[in-house]
């Protein structure tokens, strides 16, 4: 008798710490039942390309950035959403399937708003897809998700997580044209400026002629680039030649490398490689007049250094060479040092413009020897 006593009393004791127990799993158990959600095969899902193109929208040829996304997954069709800064999603596409063979992608679709989606065939591994986005903004970071669908581009599951495509960067706008700070004719080196973007990992400069012939590139980078400009030299400054210089900038997508923006417009400036000057007799001679697209040059004379100039000859592009006897309405006097400037010009459309940077030099006029005979 007190041995079943016992026994009831240790079930009662059993009962509650296991009704607890329950209490406490219950809750959780539900919660978990409720987010089981199916997880998209989508894997390996990674930005591969962005750019600046033209995209036939509606028969009306646009330009807009573009990105391109690939990945790889088990599924025969998958559709893609733009996941906007306040979660919601918006999607881009119908159901995209892998395509064997290798013809170009096609042109994008027409959309009316929003942007624009091209599948585009990779060949290589199963099941392997890739997509182009573009209507996009410049110089932007977008977050995308893909979901398994059917062929019309309906999710399989609305309860479907997807798969996120993160920190999906255009390429940067088009940077302000450079400043040319200062230029070290001695030195046959240049100092530039132009405002940072503060997107841009780098930027690329480029000096070529006025046909478009490269002279130099290279890259800006880490210390030249602070919060608000990016200051770069160019050296050697080719002389002998009007140089046009602009700059992109570029973003880095990791494992595809650098991806480029537009070109800014150009700063152009030009001077000769060695002006020659001779003065004798009432005149000075001028040779080595030589700018590389240069459409005509202006040479100006003046008896003081940083004044007093006046137009003395004009000369077209072909001609290297001058002499003047007047400048102004004043005439080139012997016994006299003349400081002697020469502009080049050069034509943007229609229009000609200045070189902000000129040549100067010094001559000084001998006077003319006579040499009497004596008997």
């Amino acid at each position: 008798m007190k041995a079943q006593k016992r026994s009831v009393r240790n079930k009662k004791r059993l009962i509650v710490p296991v009704l607890l127990l329950s209490l406490l799993v219950l809750p959780f158990t539900i919660k978990s039942g409720k987010q089981s959600f199916a997880v998209t095969t989508a894997r390996d899902a990674a930005q591969l390309n962005a750019g600046y193109g033209a995209f036939d929208e509606g028969g009306t040829i646009k330009e807009s950035h573009y990105v391109t996304i690939g990945w790889k997954g088990a599924a025969q069709y998958y559709c893609i959403y733009q996941v906007m800064a306040d979660k919601n999603e918006i999607k881009l596409s119908g159901g995209i399937a892998p395509t064997p063979d290798e013809t170009p992608a096609p042109a994008a679709t027409a959309a009316t708003t929003g942007p624009a989606v091209t599948t585009a065939p990779v060949v290589g591994g199963l099941n392997s897809f890739q997509v182009s986005i573009n209507n996009l903004e410049a110089a932007t970071s977008y977050t995308f998700k893909i979901y398994e669908s059917d062929q019309a581009g309906k999710k399989k599951s609305e309860k479907e997580t997807g798969v996120l495509v993160e920190n999906v960067r255009t390429t940067p706008a088009k940077p302000d044209k450079p400043t040319l700070i200062k230029i070290y004719q001695n030195l046959n080196d240049s100092d530039f400026s132009f405002k940072s973007d503060g997107y841009s990992d780098g930027y690329q400069v480029r000096a070529e002629t006025y046909k478009g012939e490269k002279l130099y590139s290279a890259n800006a980078s880490g210390d030249a680039i602070s919060a608000s400009a990016v200051r770069f030299s160019l050296k050697p400054c080719y002389p002998g030649k009007m140089v046009y210089v602009k700059v992109r900038g570029y973003v880095v997508i990791p494992g595809v490398g650098k991806r480029y923006g537009a070109w800014s417009d150009t700063v152009e400036y030009g001077y000769a490689k060695k002006l020659k000057l001779s003065g004798k007799k009432d005149t000075i001679k001028i040779s080595g007049i030589n700018v590389y697209g240069a459409a005509k040059k202006e040479v100006y004379i003046s008896l003081k250094k940083n004044k007093g100039y006046k137009l003395a000859k004009k000369i077209g592009a072909k001609k290297t060479s001058c002499s003047i006897t007047k400048y102004g309405d004043k005439y080139i006097q012997s016994k006299k040092k003349y400081y002697v400037r020469v502009y080049y010009y050069y034509k943007v459309g229609k229009k000609l413009k200045k070189s902000p940077v000129y040549d100067q030099d010094i001559v000084f006029v001998k006077p003319a020897i006579s040499y009497i005979r004596v008997e």
